[in-house]
């Protein structure tokens, strides 16, 4: 609106221009941190989801998007974007295109993740053969989109639990805080020079300096120890899911 004034001033308009650094700066919501038996419910809610004939192939895509997103970190949209030629599952990387701007990033992933992917890619293409996007949407058509996502994370969420009444109400955004959280937790708890470790997590998450990276973290020393104890105990990357 101050440039749009300064465009009629121009123009010969007599404008009212808002004066500078007076509109209120907009304050992101803070992430909500999951505990490892919060994520252990989401996935077997996640995996639980039933077939629905309006929506073929829902009940592997929402398992297997949501573990993508908590295992490496990416962005909703690059995982709702992801184009299977882009997905190198035979060599274990995928490639993350333009996104954020004219940025690409390669991210190679763990071969628990590989292989559960695998697995998915077979069922979803006997369902849409020849597909463009590794998560397809309706009909198999472009790709999921921001209302599926959203909505389907409180689904899984809401399953879990049904009572929950906590002050910030969990996002699918936040299992990119979590990634960035959990790996900063996880070497401080085996000694690493984080500050070595930190330039790595910024290429990998896709930011262009340190900074960016660390809005993500916020230490909370509640939650500290059990992520170390869970770190010392298991190599697994994907989530436990509860029997």
């Amino acid at each position: 609106m101050r440039e749009f004034g300064r465009y009629l001033r121009k123009q010969g308009i007599d404008a009212y221009i808002l004066a500078p650094k007076t509109v209120h700066q907009l304050t992101p919501d803070p992430p909500y941190f999951f505990t490892a038996e919060e994520i252990g419910h989401f996935f077997a809610a996640a995996d639980s989801v039933r077939p629905f004939s309006g929506f073929r192939g829902r009940e592997y895509i929402i398992p297997a998007i949501f573990r993508l997103m908590y295992c490496c970190g990416i962005r909703c949209k690059e995982a709702r974007m992801l184009r299977c030629k882009n997905v190198f599952l035979e060599k274990g990387f995928l490639d993350i295109m333009w996104s954020k701007g004219p940025k690409n990033r390669r991210l190679y992933i763990s071969q628990e993740l590989v292989d559960y992917l695998i697995l998915y890619d077979r069922k979803i293409s006997g369902l849409y053969p020849g597909r463009e996007y590794f998560f397809p949407g309706y009909r198999g058509r472009s790709y999921v989109s921001k209302c599926f996502i959203a909505n389907n994370f409180r689904r899984c969420w809401e399953q879990s639990y049904p009572d929950f009444s906590g002050v910030q109400y969990p996002r699918a955004i936040d299992l990119r805080h979590h990634f960035a959280w959990a790996n900063i937790n996880k070497w401080a708890s085996e000694r690493l020079d984080v500050n070595v470790m930190l330039p790595y997590l910024m290429r990998y998450m896709g930011h262009q300096t340190v900074k960016q990276t660390l809005y993500y973290f916020h230490f909370v020393p509640d939650f500290y120890p059990s992520y170390r104890a869970l770190a010392e105990s298991s190599d697994d990357i994907l989530p436990e899911v509860p029997q």
